[in-house]
C-alpha cells in the first residue's frame, strides 16, 4: 500500500483555505447588501402596502427579519 498521507494533508490545507476565502467573500458581500436591503425593503413596504397601519407593520416585520438574518450570518461565519 502506498502512503497517501501527504496528499490528504495537502488537500485538507487547500480545502481549509478555500473555505476561509469563501466565508470571507460571502460575509462581506452580505455586509455590503444589508443596508441596501433595509432601504429597498422599507421603500417597498411604503409603496406597495395599502392601509397605513400595514405599512408600519410591514416595515417592522422586514426589519425584524433582517435583524434575525444578520445574527444568523454572524453566528454561521463566526464573526460575532
Amino acid at each position: 500500500m502506498h502512503n497517501n498521507q501527504p496528499f490528504f494533508k495537502t488537500a485538507k490545507i487547500v480545502l481549509n483555505a478555500f473555505k476561509k476565502i469563501l466565508a470571507f467573500l460571502v460575509y462581506y458581500a452580505l455586509e455590503f447588501l444589508y443596508p441596501l436591503l433595509v432601504i429597498i425593503g422599507s421603500l417597498l413596504c411604503i409603496m406597495k402596502l395599502e392601509p397605513w397601519p400595514a405599512k408600519f407593520i410591514g416595515m417592522a416585520l422586514w426589519l425584524v427579519f433582517l435583524y434575525g438574518l444578520y445574527n444568523i450570518i454572524d453566528r454561521s461565519f463566526g464573526k460575532n
